[in-house]
């Protein structure tokens, strides 16, 4: 198999996105808000943003849904984070939900995830130190993003998340 099978073979295995269809059950959480998120190569990214019940929140948290679906498997962790004191940001990688492009690669997602960095910085002007990774994905201090988030907020697992705040 040459490395062109092996590009393929990693990408079929890797990237399972479920796809927007207007007859699929696609209900927006409660306290959701629909945000949009562009890429530094013009993908449009779908995401929800919930605002904490409490004001301030306790931080923001980007998470990172696993490779397979799209945030409509995962509304419920928004709700319950917020519950908790945190506002949540979930987002669907390209290719995945009503995200425009198609993951191809590591690299496409590394993209993905500096556009949720960038629009909670940017857009909604979180500050860097209170921004969290949460990852299903992958481990988040994988990410590239990681470098650039203040070791105050941080990251972490699921496992490690649960025993946290849940």
């Amino acid at each position: 198999m040459g490395f062109i099978g092996l590009r393929w073979l990693e990408r079929e295995v890797t990237f399972h996105p479920v796809r927007f269809s207007p007859n699929s059950d696609w209900v927006k959480p409660v306290g959701a808000s629909d945000v949009w998120l562009r890429t530094s190569d013009n993908e449009n990214l779908n995401g929800w943003f919930f605002r904490s019940n409490t004001r301030p929140s306790r931080a923001t948290i980007i998470y990172f849904h696993g490779n397979g679906g799209n945030i409509t498997n995962v509304g419920w962790v928004g709700e319950r984070l917020s519950a908790r004191g945190f506002d949540v940001l979930l987002f669907d990688y390209r290719g995945y939900g009503k995200s425009s492009g198609y993951s191809d690669s590591e690299q496409d997602l590394y993209r993905d995830a500096d556009a949720a960095y960038d629009y909670l910085v940017n857009t909604l002007k979180v500050a860097p130190e209170k921004i969290i990774l949460f990852g299903s994905l992958w481990e988040p201090r994988q990410l590239p993003t990681w470098h650039r988030v203040e070791p105050a907020a941080g990251s972490f697992s699921n496992r490690e998340s649960v025993r946290r705040v849940m």
